[in-house]
């Protein structure tokens, strides 16, 4: 089964110093609006996931594509 890889995200943000509440307004500062910090945090903490649309925001913003964000799982 293909996932959306939570660690890929936490990792690349911390990668880039961000805090979540941060990461959550850099990822729609061009629409003046964000995210709350704590579905962030839930699509991290593989609660839950990123539906289509902030998957691809998220790979945009790491220069990536969505497939870079996929795991198979067993």
């Amino acid at each position: 089964m293909k996932v959306f890889n939570n660690e890929k995200l936490k990792k690349l943000r911390l990668e880039k110093g961000l805090s979540s509440r941060r990461f959550s307004f850099e990822l729609y500062k061009d629409q003046g609006k964000g995210i709350a910090s704590q579905t962030l945090d839930k699509w991290e903490n593989g609660k839950t996931v990123p539906n289509f649309n902030n998957a691809i925001l998220i790979a945009d913003y790491f220069g990536l594509q969505i497939q870079d964000f996929i795991k198979e799982t067993k």
